[in-house]
């Protein structure tokens, strides 16, 4: 058969909008076509109605199609009306016959023509962050799942719950894409719920979690329990609970949720009577105010045994709790030296405020002289304030302190305080040393004076001050005996002597060994130690510098002070190998010490698996930490994700569920805590496509024999195997046809010519969607297309041909071309490929073979030729021949932009208003040469002309020609 082909470009912008082509005169094709389109409101339910005008009495036969870059497809069919199209930008095929040869036709391609909608299908995605898992001792939960897209009235059923939750509809509260299921007593399990919008049915499977155990508090044994401080106020007391961090994601949920109630009680008997709220409102400096009336302090003071039960309860289920049983520590007192004069001290007398000091207020308080027992102080009520009760006491005197609580609780403790010189760490050098000292704290008598003599009684040095600050002595020598004499000026009468004597002994051999801490999270990040092997001092000065393997920046540490503790290097990165401490103390041998580490925390064996279910991708996390190349301790957390991601902490073997689509970023800890930092994280992307056809491997045609329906069906997305059914085109009632399961594409044998059904896909989890199909008839069909019949020099061919089923296509063309591809592409285009392509196929279950074709046009090569030649004029003349380029090849429709430069070879501008294609340069004032070219610009490219020359010259006019000079006459 013989093609007469033309193409008509037809640009629709807008749904709706209509437009008019005009066909060329052949075959008396005289007539215009226009289209118009109504948007789509559910996945694909959008029509293009073409329409012809003019003079169609010369063409018979019509058939409509429409294709789109992304596969969609309507085979060719008789009805001007092409329906069920999702929303997008189409081509719209015509093809006629002509009346006077039935073996000419004309095909019209119109391209842009746009359906409207924005429809998409829902998403439905467990909100894990809204919802809350339930307790295994009673059924708590809160379910709320994100839904999105569709049309924005959902419909929701309970289909699968655990037992005792009513499957049918439910009204959710809805707040934006959240909607929250009514109660609060869900069940840990396993559920299904359809969300349905009138064009699509999701399924949102999920897994409530479980929750067991109770939140720890701060101090969870006597030492959590803290006076009130106030007077008359001994059946209740402080409880140290603190605040439940976000550490546990589920346990603070159920913290600001107010759920969490703690009480107090004897123990070994009933549970409390009294409960207090554990919320962040109840909590004064972290503690909770417990009621253990009808008891009191006395009752839980004795010794290390259990008096006392703490329980903490989950508020309105008294079917489980969690119990420390402890004791009330018997209280005591933190007193202290606050002032020393010349003659005695004064010694301030406190409480404690914390578990060391659970009195019962108001207290007796009296001081005795051990003695004799005689009383120098007392208070028989004294009621707690923070300054204390300070009381003046003598030097070298023994004294007793003797608290009693209200409640007949006796604390006692005895004190004799002195004046003495107080010795600190000495400095050490490499042939002397220095001992360094300070008078007691709050010491206002002033001046003192120390002397130092040797064994002869020589003096050595003497040092008079008067500040509590720590002084320094001369150097002195080891080994040698030194008598330290402290006076004080303004008493005679006081004299304090000690002996002192060192010998040299600077440690002899070094060890290091690798410290790192959880709390930073880099790769082989820590420090090392290096530490004396025996005993010996290290002097001040002394200079240690370790090297290390490839990727270790070598470090140097000088000691300030001499000391016995081990020198710390530094945090810094530690990779796996040798190195290298050498320690200088200053004096002798250089000291060396080599060890070799094995890197320090590592995560870099963080990766995952993953598998679609119906609750949405399982991402397994796999690879362990290791500490020096050993497996160690290792959790996985979610460091962010879409809005309600699961913020669980889990152990190797556990699992996430991506239920919503976004990115997600996985880590790999040390530590078991929903803010705690990984060592290594990872992106992944989920994009939880929805189920659907494939545009490209979906077809209904009946065969070239008008008896033998053929409806190819392909499900994507969701998860497989997905069930097939075909309906009536209302969706009221099945067809004649069996089911069919399968997990890649099915055929129904069934249809008619130009009917219409209904397709039902359901996949595994329930996902359900429905999309109409139109038989198309394969006898008088059009097969094959192109995105564009003209190509450029150096393009792509692309040739389509439409889904007949799993068979054969054989394509031919210009210059040899052939191919088995459906649609085949013919890269790096040249003139030679112009022509007719033609394909073969036998269609699937269909007898006869059919035959197609479709004309390509490659451009000419885009080619900028001959310019105007160049040209000299005067200043303020216009050139005598307007500027001009010779351009060929390309699609013929050029676009021009003049350009201007001062050398003709670089800084080219834009010339405003310059865009035809000659061009009359402006009038020039100035003389000089001015270089133009002109850029010709089509589908194909942009090409640049040769420069073109103009020269601009003053031309001088002479004065008064006609006078001649003196010389002439």
């Amino acid at each position: 058969m013989k093609l007469l082909y033309s193409l008509v470009l037809f640009f629709s912008l807008f749904a709706g909008f209509t437009g008019t082509i005009d066909a060329q005169t052949t075959c008396n094709e005289n007539f215009t076509v226009t289209t118009t389109s109504t948007p789509s409101t559910c996945q694909s339910n959008g029509t293009i109605t073409v329409t012809l005008g003019g003079d169609i009495t010369d063409i018979f036969n019509v058939q409509y199609g429409v294709s789109s870059q992304d596969g969609f497809l309507i085979n060719p069919q008789e009805s001007n009306v092409l329906t069920n199209i999702p929303p997008g930008t189409y081509e719209v095929t015509v093809r006629a016959f002509c009346r006077i040869n039935s073996d000419y036709d004309v095909v019209k391609t119109i391209s842009n023509v746009v359906v409207g909608g924005n429809y998409i299908v829902p998403t439905a995605s467990f909100n894990a962050t809204s919802s809350r898992k339930s307790y295994d001792i009673c059924d708590t939960g809160i379910i709320a799942l994100n839904v999105n897209n569709g049309s924005g009235t959902f419909t929701f059923t309970i289909t699968s719950a655990p037992t005792g939750v009513p499957t049918g509809v439910i009204t959710p509260t809805k707040s934006g894409t959240l909607y929250t299921f009514p109660g609060e007593n869900y069940p840990s399990g396993n559920y299904e719920v359809q969300i349905n919008d009138g064009c699509y049915t999701t399924v949102c499977a999920f897994e409530l979690g479980q929750v067991t155990g109770f939140p720890a508090f701060t101090y969870s044994s006597y030492t959590g329990f803290r006076p009130t401080l106030v007077d008359n106020t001994c059946t209740t007391v402080y409880w140290y609970a603190g605040a439940v961090t976000t550490a546990n994601a589920d346990y603070y949920r159920y913290y600001q949720d107010g759920m969490y109630q703690v009480g107090a009680a004897p123990y070994n008997t009933t549970i409390p009577t009294n409960w207090t709220d554990w919320t962040a409102a109840n909590l004064s400096s972290s503690r909770l105010l417990l009621d253990i009336s009808p008891n009191n302090y006395i009752n839980f003071y004795p010794g290390t045994t259990t008096t006392i039960s703490v329980y903490t309860r989950l508020k309105g289920c008294d079917t489980g709790y969690s119990i420390i049983n402890t004791y009330i520590k018997a209280p005591s007192m933190t007193n202290a030296v606050t002032l020393r004069t010349c003659e005695d001290y004064v010694y301030t007398i406190r409480p404690w405020t914390d578990y060391d000091g659970v009195f019962c207020y108001p207290l007796s308080v009296e001081v005795t002289k051990v003695s004799d027992g005689s009383v120098v102080f007392t208070n028989p009520s004294w009621s707690y304030n923070s300054s204390g009760i300070p009381v003046t006491l003598e030097y070298n005197v023994n004294y007793r302190v003797t608290m009693t609580g209200a409640d007949s609780k006796v604390a006692s403790t005895t004190t004799n305080q002195n004046r003495n010189l107080v010795f600190t760490t000495d400095i050490l050098n490499c042939d002397t040393y220095q001992i360094r000292y300070y008078a007691p704290t709050y010491t206002t008598c002033w001046p003192v004076t120390v002397t130092i003599t040797d064994e002869s009684g020589n003096l050595v040095c003497t040092n008079t001050f008067s500040t509590t600050a720590t002084q320094t002595s001369c150097e002195l020598q080891y080994g040698v005996n030194y008598t330290v004499t402290m006076t004080y000026d303004t008493d005679p009468s006081f004299v304090y002597t000690v002996t002192k004597k060192l010998d040299s002994a600077f440690p002899t051999a070094y060890t290091m060994s690798l410290y790192s801490s959880t709390s930073y999270c880099y790769e082989n990040y820590g420090y090392i130690n290096v530490t004396r092997v025996g005993s010996g001092t290290y002097p001040a000065g002394t200079k240690v510098t370790i090297t290390g393997p490839a990727g270790y920046t070598s470090q140097t540490v000088t000691t300030s002070s001499s000391s016995t503790s081990s020198i710390s290097m530094g945090y810094t990165t530690l990779p796996p190998g040798e190195y290298t401490a050498t320690i200088d103390h200053g004096c002798g041998t250089p000291i060396t010490a080599v060890v070799t580490l094995n890197g320090a925390y590592s995560g870099n064996a963080l990766d995952y698996t993953t598998e679609n279910t119906c609750s949405g991708m399982k991402v397994t996390p796999t690879g362990l930490m290791t500490y020096q190349g050993s497996s160690t301790t290792t959790y996985y957390r979610l460091i962010s994700g879409p809005t309600g991601y699961d913020k669980t902490v889990i152990t190797p073997g556990g699992y996430f569920v991506f239920s919503a689509p976004g990115t997600y970023v996985l880590g790999i800890m040390v530590t078991n805590s929903a803010t705690a930092c990984a060592f290594k994280q990872v992106t992944i992307e989920y994009t939880a496509p929805p189920l659907a056809l494939s545009g490209t491997e979906t077809s209904a045609y009946v065969c070239t024999d008008d008896a033998t329906g053929v409806i190819r069906l392909k499900a994507i997305n969701g998860v497989a195997p997905y069930t097939y059914q075909l309906w009536n085109e209302e969706n009221t009632a099945k067809v004649g046809v069996a089911d069919i399961e399968s997990s890649g594409a099915v055929n129904f044998m069934y249809g008619t010519s130009g009917a219409t059904y209904t397709a039902r896909i359901i996949d595994q989890c329930g996902n359900m969607f429905s999309q109409q199909i139109t038989m198309a008839r394969l006898k008088d069909a059009r097969v094959v297309y192109t995105p564009n019949n003209n190509v450029c020099t150096d393009g792509s061919i692309e040739l389509k041909c439409i889904t007949l089923g799993e068979t054969m296509y054989k394509w031919t063309g210009p210059n040899g071309f052939t191919s088995d591809s459906q649609s085949p592409t013919r890269p790096d285009a040249d003139v030679s490929m112009s022509g007719w392509y033609k394909v073969t196929v036998m269609p699937e279950f269909c007898g006869d073979p059919m035959q197609d074709s479709v004309y390509i046009n490659v451009y000419h090569p885009l080619i900028a030729g001959q310019v105007t030649a160049p040209q000299e004029i005067c200043v303020r003349t216009l050139v005598q021949t307007p500027l001009n380029c010779t351009v060929t090849g390309g699609s013929g429709i050029y676009t021009y932009q003049w350009q201007i430069s001062t050398d003709g070879t670089s800084t080219w501008s834009n010339i405003t208003g310059a865009n035809t294609v000659s061009y009359t340069p402006t009038v020039q004032i100035r003389s000089g040469i001015y270089y133009y070219r002109v850029l010709t610009t089509d589908i194909c490219g942009t090409v640049e002309s040769a420069p073109i020359t103009v020269n601009v010259t003053p031309c001088y006019i002479p004065i008064n020609p006609h006078i001649r000079g003196r010389a002439d006459q």
